[in-house]
């Protein structure tokens, strides 16, 4: 789109409906210079884009896009306020009451995790001793053991000790009813920390326990203790028959952890 001039005349901008009443009398004002000279004709032609002020509108809108706010939203003052002093004590006050409302119930949940945890494997550890008493056809025996990770570990023979250091499941094969080289089938690792302890119930499995080969124990049937540092209230009992059937205790007389 041209748009011609006359020599020596001003071309007037048309006056936009859209805008506001005062803003049409300083938009007619506006001219352009004098363009070059036609080679066709006597008039002078302004190119639509040289207009001094773009046809969208003028250098100042009545009212200013979101885009172009004079205070962008992300620099509002709402947003620039921090915490005020009494606003912080007051949240570390209550994040400190949180915390010590809450660790006591966390510190139960692990220690109650790993009771699970070693009633479990010594459980398990029963088990197995049966199961390969059966398997094999020969008596297989449980000791309790003062390093059973030992590069040759040995039976603990003393009554007054606890299991909790850890215990050897072998094979006899010799049947002469204690450990001897080549005969070792398992491991146990005990349970390690402070004020955590595996008790035999005084009875017959002071040291050791074993099976038959039909799967019974050699012995009458007992009970093992697993405790911690909260005592006998927290402890869990496993119930070993004469039958060889190992089983958690459920509702039983309280244990003796001390």
């Amino acid at each position: 789109m041209l748009v011609r001039l006359r020599r020596r005349k001003i071309l007037f901008f048309p006056v936009f409906a859209g805008l506001p009443k005062g803003d049409n009398e300083s938009m007619i004002k506006i001219g352009l210079k004098i363009g070059p000279k036609s080679h066709d004709s006597g008039n002078y032609r302004a190119p639509f884009i040289g207009l001094g002020i773009p046809f969208v509108g003028s250098n100042t809108p009545s009212i200013l896009p979101f885009v172009g706010n004079n205070r962008p939203s992300v620099r509002n003052r709402r947003f620039q306020s921090g915490f005020t002093l009494m606003e912080l004590l007051i949240t570390i006050t209550l994040l400190g009451v949180v915390s010590a409302l809450a660790t006591p119930a966390i510190r139960d949940i692990v220690m109650n995790n790993r009771m699970a945890t070693e009633t479990n494997d010594m459980l398990v550890s029963l088990m197995f001793a049966r199961s390969e008493a059966i398997k094999r056809s020969t008596g297989v025996f449980i000791c309790k053991s003062l390093d059973p990770t030992a590069t040759t570990p040995t039976c603990d023979t003393t009554a007054a000790n606890p299991w909790t250091t850890g215990w050897l499941i072998y094979s006899d094969n010799n049947q002469n009813s204690s450990y001897d080289t080549g005969e070792l089938l398992r491991v146990g690792d005990g349970f390690a920390g402070t004020g955590n302890k595996i008790k035999h119930d005084g009875g017959v499995m002071k040291n050791s326990l074993g099976f038959t080969r039909l799967g019974l124990l050699t012995s009458a049937g007992g009970e093992f203790y697993i405790c911690d540092s909260r005592g006998n209230s927290k402890a869990r009992v496993i119930e070993i028959s004469g039958t060889g059937r190992a089983r958690i205790k459920r509702n039983s007389p309280t244990p003796d952890c001390s």
